[in-house]
């Protein structure tokens, strides 16, 4: 079949032309679709300046595209569907769209291009041969891309925006680079095999799933900003409204109305006119708006991350973040530490997750998120066990909660000093009062005796010292015969100790082992 025919069966008015085409091809034809099956096309095929839109849904099946396919500048208002076809020579895609569908279709060399345009939802499902899928530019609704034996997936060139991203492989052994990106939402899930490098960086997020992933190759994320995008509603409006409506200045009217003298065939947003305007302002017809959506998301969700690293991620930029049946050991970060307090989950996987950062921290000797991660993961253990059936676990919830009333974990060396001798204090100057004829009195003879009794609250204060260090001292009293202060001083030594080590133990908390 030749270009000319192929063009008069698209967009012929009427049904003659292609009655007539179908004498010698195979073409299903009716009221809402076209469906063209079987044909070879020898030459190149150029679809470009259409004098209307393509109202009618049209199927490729079975064809066979020995040149390079091209449809440039065209408007598509239904399905696009090129189902089990071979691109000898590549496609090359843009324009307006509402759908377009590549099933099981083989795509040996050059691949499949989308060089700009405005697209609702493209949908590429392969399980034979796709040489390249390469995004330059254009702005999606959705952009699915599932199946295997897809080599290489590449986002490049001018910014590509897209509200909704899904990469979904099998067994892929592949080379994906997502650059310069800006997505509402992105998934990724499948199975990547060793030898898959998965690059995504320079790039814009509202939320990202992982979900039912495993990763045996690399996946690398880097240079990620978390954003929310607003796309202006383009319409079928004309140049001169969209230009007063985003704002351009006078040379730059200018510009656009020279470039858009060279164009032909439709002059509106979708055709020539939006890949040329997101070339030049792409930032006057996006809005890039700060996250501040309930429903950012980063889901790691029964995955198998394997070798995955997240570097230079504003991931506290996130509403929240879950990790669900997930074993986080194997992450490697930098310059992306998780925020502790929108990690969403229940206390005992709370408790995991905090464990897993800690190991990675661990693993880079970052000191300052170990001890975060520590502080939180001790935590949810301890509501963990106040959730369980808690009076089985009394000597566990007691440790914990001591050691985060005195340090918070071993994170306040100055809250287990402010602790302890307040505490010991109030323990000490009791038992004075109570075995003694002293009373409190505010005088100077009662300041210097105050003098003379701390002398001993000193000594008490070291969790070694003789338990008659005190005999003999104040009015010949033996207090090492008396029950309460033997008590007292018992457990006033256990305070003590807790609180010694409580404190360096705090004060050390950046020290390498």
């Amino acid at each position: 079949m030749k270009q000319e025919e192929l063009l008069e069966i698209i967009q012929g008015d009427g049904n003659s032309i292609r009655m007539e085409l179908s004498k010698y091809y195979r073409i299903k034809d009716d009221v809402e679709r076209i469906v063209i099956e079987g044909v070879d096309f020898e030459e190149d095929i150029l679809i470009s300046s259409l004098s209307k839109k393509v109202s009618l849904s049209v199927k490729f099946d079975l064809c066979n595209f020995k040149g390079h396919f091209r449809l440039s500048g065209v408007v598509f208002n239904n399905k696009l569907i090129f189902s089990r076809c071979l691109f000898a020579n590549g496609i090359d895609i843009n324009g307006q769209f509402d759908e377009i569908f590549i099933n099981n279709s083989v795509v040996p060399k050059n691949g499949i291009r989308f060089n700009g345009g405005k697209y609702d939802q493209i949908y590429i499902d392969s399980n034979d041969d796709i040489s390249l899928i390469k995004v330059n530019q254009g702005v999606f609704n959705e952009l699915i891309i599932t199946g295997w034996k897809i080599k290489n997936i590449l986002f490049g060139g001018y910014r590509v925006y897209i509200n909704l991203l899904s990469l979904d492989l099998e067994e892929a052994k592949s080379n994906i680079a997502i650059h310069n990106v800006v997505a509402n939402y992105l998934f990724v899930s499948g199975s990547y095999m060793e030898g898959t490098r998965v690059s995504i960086s320079r790039s814009m997020f509202n939320s990202i799933n992982l979900n039912s992933l495993t990763n045996e190759g690399k996946i690398e994320f880097n240079n990620i900003q978390i954003y929310g995008t607003k796309e202006i509603d383009f319409g079928n409006i004309d140049i001169h409204e969209i230009m007063r409506n985003i704002n351009l200045k006078k040379s730059e009217i200018e510009f656009i109305h020279n470039e858009s003298r060279r164009l032909t065939g439709l002059n509106m947003i979708g055709s020539q006119m939006l890949p040329l305007l997101l070339k030049h302002y792409p930032d006057k017809l996006i809005k890039i708006l700060p996250n501040n959506f309930s429903d950012s998301t980063l889901e790691l969700n029964n995955a198998e991350i394997g070798n995955m690293s997240f570097k230079n991620m504003e991931l506290q930029n996130f509403s929240s973040v879950r990790v669900i049946n997930t074993e986080l050991t194997s992450l490697s970060t930098f310059n992306a530490p998780f925020p502790i307090h929108k990690i969403k989950g229940n206390n005992r996987s709370l408790y995991e997750i905090f464990n897993n950062l800690y190991s990675i921290a661990q693993k880079k000797n970052n000191k300052r998120e170990q001890i975060e991660y520590y502080k939180a993961s001790q935590t949810a253990l301890f509501k963990h066990l106040m959730e369980e059936k808690w009076y089985r676990n009394i000597p566990s919830i007691f440790s914990l909660g001591v050691s985060k009333i005195y340090s918070d974990h071993g994170t306040k060396w100055h809250r287990s000093m402010l602790l302890t001798t307040p505490i010991l204090a109030g323990i000490f100057f009791s038992l004075m009062i109570l075995l003694t004829n002293y009373d409190i009195e505010i005088s100077k003879e009662g300041l210097d005796k105050f003098k003379e009794i701390s002398v001993y609250y000193l000594q008490f204060l070291n969790p070694t010292h003789k338990l008659s260090f005190m005999d003999n001292k104040i009015d010949s009293y033996i207090y090492s015969s008396n029950f309460f202060f033997v008590l007292f001083d018992f457990l006033g030594r256990i305070f003590v100790a807790i609180g010694i080590y409580e404190t360096i133990r705090s004060f050390r908390k950046f020290v390498r082992k």
